[in-house]
C-alpha cells in the first residue's frame, strides 16, 4: 500500500514530471498518518513539544470540535488523507468503523469539526504549509486566541497574514521506526516534498528532484544496512538504483546527487544517520565526502555540507 502526502507543486518542479495523475492509488484510498502542527510553534519548539490539531476531548461524535492541543501520541492526533483525486483528499481520523473527516462551519467564526467521510469537504496541503480548501480560498489557521478555524483570502505568499493568524503548517510524518529494509517515502521538512527519481526515470543516472509526495514507486526508497551505514535503494529487482553523492570529496561546494547501479565497493553510496536514530528531522551524511542530503531550489536535490537546516532534515512515510 502506498503512502501520500499530496501537495501543490511550485510550476518549475512540474517540468520533472509528465505522468502525475496516474500516481498508484491504493484500494482504500488511505495514506500515511501525520501530525498537523502549528509552524511557528514547531519552529520554536521543535514538533513533539509544540500544538498540535486535536480532537477535543478524544470525542469520537461527529460534529465534535476540533482545536490545538500539546503533541501526543493519542489517535485524535492522527490524521490521514483519504480518497485522493487531482491533487485534494479528505482529512481523516480514527480508523476504520469509527473514522471521521474535518468540516468547517460556512459562517463566521468559521470553526472545524469533525463529520462523517461521505460529506466532508476535501482539502488541499500546499507545499508552501498552507492547509487549504479545494478552491483555495479558505485556510486552516490558528486563531489570535489560540483556537484553530478557517480564514479568508488564503495567500501563500503574504508573510504578514502568516505572522498574523499562524496559518503555516509543519506535517509531522508518524513512522514506525523499524523502517530498515522497508519501503519508505523521505520527506524533506522544509519543502514538506519526497525525494523523487525525475520524470520516473529507471535510466542509470537519473537525477533526483524533490517533489510532492504521491506514492509512486520513484518515490519509494529502502534503507539497506543499518543507520551507521546503509545503502539508500530505489526500485527493486533488475530496476534498482542506488542513491549517490557524485563526486564524494569534503569541501565547500555543491555535489550532484544520482541514482545509479549499486556498488557495495563505492563509499560514495553509503550514508549514514549521525544520531543513531531513525526519526523525523535527521539529516541523511554521505560517508565519502561527509556532506548532507540537500533539497534546494526549484526542487533540485544534492549534497552539501552539512548545516542542520530543515532543506537538510527528512521524514519517513512508511508502507
Amino acid at each position: 500500500m502506498k503512502k501520500l502526502v499530496s501537495f501543490i507543486s511550485l510550476i518549475m518542479i512540474s517540468l520533472f514530471h509528465s505522468q502525475l495523475v496516474s500516481a498508484k492509488v491504493d484500494t482504500e484510498g488511505y495514506y500515511g498518518w501525520t501530525r498537523l502542527v502549528n509552524n511557528a510553534l514547531a519552529k520554536e519548539h521543535g514538533p513533539a513539544r509544540g500544538q498540535c490539531v486535536d480532537v477535543h476531548a478524544e470525542s469520537k461524535q461527529s460534529g465534535a470540535s476540533i482545536g490545538m492541543w500539546p503533541c501526543h501520541n493519542g489517535s485524535n492526533q492522527k490524521f490521514r488523507l483519504k480518497d485522493l483525486s487531482f491533487n485534494s483528499s479528505r482529512i481523516a481520523v480514527y480508523s476504520d468503523s469509527e473514522e471521521l473527516c474535518l468540516d468547517y462551519l460556512r459562517v463566521k467564526p468559521m470553526r472545524i469539526f469533525t463529520t462523517s467521510c461521505e460529506s466532508a469537504p476535501k482539502w488541499r496541503v500546499e507545499s508552501t504549509g498552507e492547509i487549504a480548501t479545494d478552491d483555495l480560498k479558505l485556510c486552516m489557521s490558528t486563531s489570535e486566541e489560540g483556537g484553530l478555524e478557517m480564514v479568508e483570502n488564503c495567500n501563500p505568499f503574504n508573510l504578514s497574514f502568516k505572522s498574523r493568524f499562524g496559518s503555516n503548517w509543519y506535517i509531522h510524518t508518524l513512522p514506525d521506526i523499524d523502517v530498515l529494509g522497508r519501503e519508505v517515502s523521505l520527506v524533506n521538512l522544509e519543502y514538506v516534498n519526497c525525494l523523487d527519481v525525475g520524470r520516473e526515470s529507471k535510466n542509470p543516472g537519473s537525477a533526483l528532484v524533490h517533489y510532492r509526495c504521491y506514492g509512486g514507486d520513484n518515490q519509494m526508497w529502502t534503507l539497506r544496512g543499518s543507520t551507521d551505514e546503509m545503502f539508500i535503494t530505489v526500485y527493486q529487482g533488475k530496476d534498482m538504483l542506488c542513491l549517490s553523492n557524485l563526486n564524494g570529496a569534503a569541501g565547500s561546494t555543491l555535489d550532484a546527487t544520482e541514482a545509479v547501479p549499486c556498488d557495495r565497493s563505492d563509499a560514495r553510496q553509503l550514508w549514514h544517520i549521525p544520531s543513531g536514530q531513525l526519526s523525523n528531522g535527521m539529516p541523511l551524511v554521505n560517508h565519502a565526502s561527509g556532506k548532507c542530503l540537500d533539497a534546494y531550489s526549484i526542487g533540485l536535490v544534492g549534497s552539501w555540507a552539512c548545516h542542520g537546516g530543515n532543506n537538510q532534515s527528512w521524514g519517513l512515510l512508511q508502507l
